[in-house]
């Protein structure tokens, strides 16, 4: 059985050279579009593809942004000519990331790849509607994006911040969360092992990178991402215990 593919992308000679590709390695194009609002277009039929070959930069909406108004999508293979989003790809459970041009034999990897995924177990990010998490969404808390979410690895997030009743995961970058206190954050995640280190701050310690004692029986910490927290007087103990020391 062929592999069922939809290309998402601007640029009409690079889309016509992975048609091309795709269908030389025997895979099956169902479909084309040209920007991020004709990508919307395709959701009621989002189950009969395998896989989404999708450009970052479209016109009307990036790529991050289209995938967030969908409520479901395939696995997906970016393509792009920049490597600066590898990490927003990834975040979003991405199969691979290809650098154009795109040649034949960079595209095998990718489908040979997907041919295991297909084999072994079939992974989508479509959601059902009961609550059942999706073998992709078992390790990713929902990031608001525009009026649909995006899911980020829980592996990514160093710490997460309270403020004005919003709760931001804090990687290299900030994103706003679902949830709105620090609480609902730990009732959620209670495998993290999560440590309050002031009212409005609770850390992942496993993305401690450095520690120093701090002045009036306080510490300092420095997390993956170079962000440097005060560690609260009745927290520290908790951190050294944390850290073996």
């Amino acid at each position: 059985m062929s592999l069922k593919a939809l290309i998402a992308d601007d640029e009409p000679i690079a889309r016509q050279r992975l048609v091309r590709l795709l269908m030389e390695a025997d895979c099956e194009v169902i479909g084309e579009v040209k920007s991020g609002y004709e990508l919307i277009t395709w959701a009621p039929k989002m189950s009969e593809i395998d896989a989404l070959f999708l450009d970052v930069q479209m016109p009307g909406l990036t790529s991050f942004e289209a995938l967030a108004e969908l409520p479901n999508f395939p696995r997906v293979v970016f393509i792009t000519a920049y490597t600066h989003y590898t990490l927003q790809a990834f975040e979003l459970a991405a199969i691979d990331y290809i650098i154009k041009p795109v040649t034949a034999e960079r595209l095998s990897k990718t489908l040979v790849r997907l041919s295991k995924l297909n084999h072994n177990k079939p992974e989508t990010n479509i959601q059902s509607n009961d609550t059942k998490i999706s073998p992709l969404r078992e390790h990713k808390i929902a990031i608001k994006a525009g009026s649909g979410l995006l899911f980020v690895d829980i592996k990514r997030v160093s710490y997460f911040e309270v403020d004005s009743d919003t709760v931001y995961a804090i990687t290299t970058d900030k994103f706003r969360t679902t949830w709105r206190t620090l609480k609902e954050v730990e009732l959620s995640l209670p495998e993290e092992k999560l440590i309050r280190i002031h009212r409005h701050l609770l850390i992942r310690p496993n993305m401690i990178i450095g520690f120093r004692l701090g002045i009036g029986g306080r510490g300092k910490i420095k997390m993956v991402g170079g962000s440097e927290l005060l560690v609260s007087r009745k927290s520290l103990p908790l951190i050294k215990s944390a850290l073996g020391l």
